[in-house]
């Protein structure tokens, strides 16, 4: 624990004081973290959005860092890619978001009581598909999609399982009628079960870091109707 004594000295000597504790009173900070889309056009730009609250009668603070991957962003090469915000608005900024932006990213913050942290990971989107049957009895596949940073665009593909390659599915067509690729929910709508057994079908999914795609084949083994 961290004391104080008092030193006075003359031509005589010297006389140390009783010794004091510093007794460190309140709370570590509170972290949090999130993120929000600077630009929506190329180059694209990020803002990992911090916020630390300070509790009543408890220090303020003396210092944040951020980190990514467990090594300090002041420690990264980059130049202007990179720019940390105040003790005020302790966000980071992200500028030309690409692939290589890829990873786990910290917000430490610390005052004379300790410190603590929260974490946000940037990375391609997970997608979860549920099989369902609507009012018609067609089948139905909804996309469920996890992404940071948040996705922008979704495709449904198709193909015959012959054929090497897929392509954008025709979402005005009849046998599709009823299918979207709107985020944050795409639906494909099958109207004719024998598609499903001569066609295999596919969403692909886009954010700043990079793409997933998740094959409805894989999941038929497991949801059977």
């Amino acid at each position: 624990m961290p004391y104080y004594r008092l030193l006075i000295w003359n031509k005589i000597g010297e006389r140390y004081s009783n010794t004091t504790h510093l007794n460190v009173t309140g709370r570590a900070p509170h972290v949090s973290t999130g993120h929000e889309i600077k630009d929506i056009v190329k180059p694209w730009s990020l803002r990992l959005i911090g916020k630390v609250f300070v509790y009543d009668q408890s220090p303020t603070i003396d210092t944040f860092y951020w980190t990514k991957d467990g090594k300090k962003i002041k420690n990264l090469e980059g130049g202007d890619k990179y720019s940390e915000g105040s003790t005020e608005d302790p966000s980071l900024f992200i500028q030309n978001v690409n692939p290589h932006d890829v990873g786990t990213y910290r917000l430490t913050a610390i005052n004379a009581v300790g410190s603590n942290e929260s974490n946000i990971v940037l990375g391609v989107p997970q997608i979860f598909i549920k099989r369902s049957k609507n009012l018609h009895d067609d089948q139905c596949f909804t996309a469920t999609i996890e992404s940071i940073p948040a996705a922008y665009d979704a495709y449904w593909k198709v193909k015959r399982k012959d054929d090497g390659l897929f392509s954008p599915i025709d979402v005005n067509a009849e046998e599709y009628k009823g299918t979207s690729s709107s985020l944050p929910c795409p639906v494909l709508v099958v109207k004719k079960n024998e598609l499903l057994e001569s066609q295999q079908f596919c969403i692909e999914v886009h954010n700043f870091v990079g793409s997933q795609i998740q094959e409805i084949s894989v999941l038929e083994q497991q949801d059977k109707f």
